[in-house]
């Protein structure tokens, strides 16, 4: 919600939506030139597994997380397999990767699972720190 609009803040307060739930950002605005413009107020609503059966959600942030590592420069490689993760996870461990990252549970908080294979260090990482925690832990793996 744009900082200024109370009167949609309250309408989404009244409306059920939890005030933790409500961000209020300077940049929510739109404009089109001339013409009507003003607050933008967007809600991002997540209607659970059930409209979702297929995991497309997840399926989709690690392709963005495939190229958000590619650019960085690394090799990926991404298994979209249907098995088990702990079938995954026992290939990836026999095939020596040093780097494992999961996306799971917790993929719709944005965060993800970084494993290190040499030292077995488990970390949880949000999206968008991906790059930087990963090349921080490989330093200190070397």
């Amino acid at each position: 919600v744009y900082p200024d609009d109370h009167e949609a803040y309250q309408k989404w307060i009244e409306v059920g939506l939890e005030e933790s739930h409500l961000v209020k950002l300077e940049e929510n605005f739109w404009e089109i030139g001339e013409g009507p413009c003003g607050p933008d107020s967007e809600i991002f609503f997540d209607r659970g597994e059930d409209f979702d059966p297929d995991h497309l959600g997840i399926k989709l942030l690690a392709e963005d997380i495939e190229k958000l590592l590619q650019d960085a420069g690394y090799q990926v490689l991404l298994d979209d397999r249907k098995e088990r993760a702990g079938v995954k996870f026992a290939d990836s461990d026999l095939m020596g990767l040093p780097v494992r990252i999961t996306v799971g549970k917790k993929a719709d908080d944005g965060i993800v699972e970084i494993k290190l294979r040499k030292s077995g260090e488990t970390v949880e990482v949000k999206v968008d720190e991906l790059v930087d925690s990963l090349a921080i832990l490989l330093k200190n793996v070397d």
